[in-house]
């Protein structure tokens, strides 16, 4: 789990760089998003355009940046963000995180509990089901229990559960 935790905080600081740069370069507060599109693909040639779009996306999901009117505004302090010359982002921005995962740091953050207690949460509405459900049911209970929300990443714990489904 401690090595888990360390992959997606790596993640989680690629993505933040990769939302911080051209905000860095062009020194504006808001880009339109033709422009970080341009940014992305064509100036920086990082990207195509569809993964331009699965950044801003996460981005959004993650609460670091947000967009009205086609304009995107980071919700960071981009003075914070150290962008080394000659910087490139990884291909580790666009891999979709675990939603379970996800759901469980969400959960820990909300309510200010340990991991370990929500894990235990939610083997106990496991136990009252006799196991006849999955773990991912499991978290979402615990979840919606807590008032955290959840209805973000119902679609990728759905993929997630198909995805299972289909390789047994």
């Amino acid at each position: 789990m401690y090595r888990y935790r360390q992959v997606q905080e790596g993640m989680f600081v690629s993505l933040l760089k990769t939302l911080a740069a051209p905000f860095y370069h062009t020194r504006k507060d808001a880009i339109p998003i033709s422009e970080l599109v341009y940014y992305y693909a064509y100036d920086k040639k990082f990207m195509s355009k569809e993964e331009v779009s699965i950044i801003l996306k996460r981005g959004v999901d993650q609460g670091l940046i947000e967009i009205h009117n086609d304009i995107v505004r980071p919700l960071f302090d981009i003075r914070t963000i150290e962008i080394p010359v000659g910087y490139k982002p990884s291909s580790a921005v666009l891999e979709i995180e675990d939603p379970f995962q996800q759901l469980l740091d969400r959960i820990c953050k909300e309510s200010g509990s340990q991991e370990e207690a929500v894990i235990s949460e939610m083997n106990l509405i496991k136990s009252v089901f006799d196991r006849k459900i999955r773990s991912d049911a499991a978290l979402i209970i615990v979840a919606k229990q807590r008032g955290v929300r959840v209805t973000d990443l119902l679609d990728a714990f759905r993929e997630k559960t198909i995805k299972k489904d289909n390789d047994t």
